[in-house]
């Protein structure tokens, strides 16, 4: 099955009348630097649409950037809301584990993570920081900081992975987030995704299929309509 960061998402969005841009930030790049280049987006896609402002849908470590650039680069009044997917919003014990195990001056292992990421896609990967980024005590400083915008819409979704048969694939770090921070989508737990309006979470769906990336029904769900459903809502509210 083709693998695609959105996989038939932005599809659906279209077909359902939406207007759809990528954010094109970088996997493995600080808050600071997908915030700047997030920014540098928005600002194009308002210009060349006309637009007052855009909500923005982001997944996992997305939602952070968006968070850096709406408190911290003066984007809260081009930005109508902001529904995070996934988000570990306060950090996650695979953060705190990896960056326990190996230290930041283990050059040659982060330079491996970079290689990849340059491979991928990514223009100025930095592994070592953006690990650091996500640990559970880089975050309580991260949210100190972050505060919400006022008149920005904050709401967030969760998954959970009932079994490592929802996705072999994170079977070593489901287990444990379960240890140390209960249920959770293989990556971030239950109790992390929750900022601002938290509306829940998918069952037995995993942390990458969340983004449609297996282009295939996943526990009976058809992944890209709850993102249709949750746009439709926004649209119903005003946004």
């Amino acid at each position: 099955m083709p693998i695609s960061s959105w996989g038939r998402i932005p599809e659906y969005l279209l077909h359902g009348g939406a207007k759809v841009f990528l954010g094109e930030a970088e996997a493995w790049s600080s808050f600071e630097n997908n915030a700047r280049q997030l920014k540098t987006r928005i600002e194009s896609i308002l210009s060349q649409t006309h637009a007052k402002k855009v909500n923005i849908i982001a997944h996992s470590k997305g939602g952070l950037d968006a968070r850096y650039a709406i408190s911290k680069l003066a984007m809260a009044d081009k930005v109508a809301s902001l529904t995070t997917v996934c988000t570990p919003h306060h950090g996650t014990c695979i953060a705190d584990i990896v960056c326990r195990y190996i230290p930041e001056d283990d050059a040659a292992i982060y330079a491996l993570v970079n290689f990849f990421a340059r491979f991928l896609g990514d223009e100025t990967p930095d592994s070592s920081l953006a690990i650091k980024q996500l640990s559970r005590r880089y975050m309580k400083t991260f949210n100190a900081e972050m505060t919400d915008a006022a008149g920005v819409l904050y709401q967030s979704y969760g998954a959970q992975m009932l079994s490592v048969l929802d996705d072999p694939l994170y079977a070593i770090s489901y287990r444990l987030l379960k240890k140390h921070e209960g249920h959770n989508d293989g990556m971030v737990s239950e109790q992390s995704c929750q900022w601002g309006n938290f509306r829940g979470i998918t069952q037995e769906i995993s942390h990458l299929q969340m983004t449609d990336a297996i282009t295939d029904r996943v526990s009976n769900i058809s992944i890209p309509m709850l993102y249709v459903n949750w746009v439709k809502e926004l649209a119903l509210k005003g946004y």
